[in-house]
């Protein structure tokens, strides 16, 4: 994965955005969040529908495979638990991949925030 952030581009509504090759950070996730929703309400795609449209939307092969690999488990996520998975998998990793020991002590409060996170989703289920 480039060292650059990773850039989040959409033609329009209708079309689902891409993100770049380069590192997925809190704000590029959030850009493109919001353009998938976007996309989601203009083409009035149903929420069990929602992750395969955006399983294909980044152009990182280190993401693609990542995708690869977990695909029946991801599929079958709401799209808010794919994003929490996809943020808990790479900004964890370009967090630590900045190296030393604050970054680790970061890498593993976010994960406790995820981990409580996902609890309190699940409690809702």
């Amino acid at each position: 994965m480039s060292n650059a952030a990773a850039t989040v581009t959409q033609a329009s509504p209708a079309h689902p955005p891409i993100m770049s090759v380069g590192k997925i950070t809190m704000e590029n996730l959030a850009e493109f969040k919001n353009c998938t929703r976007r996309h989601f309400a203009y083409k009035a795609i149903p929420a069990e529908g929602q992750v395969a449209q955006v399983l294909f939307c980044f152009d990182d092969h280190s993401v693609s495979a990542w995708i690869a690999a977990n695909n029946e488990m991801l599929i079958e996520l709401t799209f808010k638990n794919f994003i929490l998975h996809l943020r808990a998998e790479y900004t964890a990793k370009n967090t630590s991949s900045e190296g030393g020991q604050a970054s680790s002590l970061d890498n593993i409060e976010g994960l406790n925030n995820w981990c409580t996170a996902v609890g309190h989703i699940d409690d809702g289920l």
